[in-house]
């Protein structure tokens, strides 16, 4: 799921027009799978299931910001068929996933304090 989301992410943002080639650059060496919001799938049997989004309350809001617009690009570039077949997301508590080591500071939320 995650490798899917970064292709998407990635063809968006080689798509953004009002990005300069420096900030495409550094928004594409952030969609690695660890910066990814974790998803689960609720009730994948059911044809109308959702993927329940779990954001990473650790991460930088200008990132959030970025992958938001990424989000927006790619559905924009998606066919009607695939609209039709992507699943509903539905956001829901935080993840708890811990902080990936080695992570670089300028990733991380201003609050956030990196324990060693």
């Amino acid at each position: 799921m995650c490798h899917q989301k970064a292709v998407r992410r990635l063809t968006a943002a080689k798509e953004k027009r009002s990005w300069t080639d420096a900030q495409k650059k550094r928004v594409a060496s952030t969609l690695r799978p660890e910066l990814m919001s974790s998803v689960d799938d609720e009730d994948s049997d059911k044809e109308d299931s959702a993927l329940m989004v779990k954001a990473l309350p650790w991460r930088r809001d200008k990132l959030n910001q970025f992958v938001k617009e990424l989000n927006i690009k790619s559905a924009a570039l998606q066919t009607e068929c695939g609209k039709r077949l992507q699943k509903k997301r539905v956001f829901s508590v935080a993840s708890v996933r811990a902080i990936p080591k080695n992570l670089p500071a300028h990733h991380l939320d201003s609050a956030t304090k990196l324990v060693d």
